[in-house]
């Protein structure tokens, strides 16, 4: 299922946090046959992108803590950011 836009309450990103993003690009192209493109633009200190074709999918971070194991994270869609956060 494909989505064209974000459905409110539903995840709308995932991103994983990991110590090797090379390694990291490699187990998930295997995984999910995801290719990657690492942002070089300044401040974006090697944020990676991961796609299915064309389509992105999901997010690659580099983890700066020595010994933190990876980690996913869940971005979910809302339409009022106050409202949501006053729940």
């Amino acid at each position: 299922m494909r989505l064209d836009k974000p459905v409110a309450g539903g995840p709308c990103w995932a991103a994983v946090g990991t110590p090797d993003l090379e390694a990291g690009g490699r187990f998930y192209g295997e995984l999910f046959g995801w290719r990657t493109e690492t942002d070089a633009r300044e401040g974006m200190d090697g944020y990676t992108i991961a796609y299915v074709g064309r389509l992105p999918v999901a997010g690659m971070v580099p983890l700066s803590a020595e010994g933190r194991p990876c980690s996913w994270f869940v971005t979910f869609a809302v339409t009022d950011l106050d409202a949501a956060a006053a729940n």
